[in-house]
């Protein structure tokens, strides 16, 4: 018995095949601009929340997404790259990490760090992903260095 959700995930086009096969998902040819290439997953057991975990420590795969909420647990959005994977907890919307905020006003540090580290690696796997996916269609034209 599990607990599915819907999921959206990002990676490097000559990953897509074997991170779709770690997933038992799918991948989406008509999401994203040219080049790009995404992982999509209507039934995700738990988010995929180990494979990610596998996928971003034992592979060192770059990759960033978001899942929806199950009925044990709310969204999240996850970012990997260099064997660190940054896992937060996301609004209903999946544009924004939460963070927990104190009756005085103030957040707990770990939560700041959390979205920190979220952002960091979400800005190194976007740098990856794009570079990676721009020599992708260079290469489909027969123009990559």
């Amino acid at each position: 018995m599990g607990d599915r959700c819907d999921f959206r995930m990002r990676c490097r086009p000559q990953d897509a095949d074997a991170v779709a096969e770690e997933l038992g998902a799918s991948v989406d040819e008509d999401e994203g601009g040219p080049g790009e290439c995404w992982i999509y997953d209507d039934q995700a057991n738990y988010g995929h929340a180990d494979a990610l975990q596998k996928l971003a420590t034992v592979r060192g795969a770059t990759f960033y997404g978001y899942h929806g909420a199950g009925c044990e647990y709310g969204p999240m959005l996850f970012a990997a790259h260099g064997g660190r994977l940054a896992y937060i907890e996301s609004d209903w919307n999946a544009d924004y990490p939460v963070v927990g905020i104190e009756k005085d006003g103030t957040s707990p540090a770990h939560f700041v760090q959390a979205a920190r580290e979220y952002y960091e690696l979400l800005a190194l796997a976007v740098a990856v992903l794009e570079a990676a996916d721009q020599f992708a269609e260079a290469e489909k034209k027969g123009v990559a260095p």
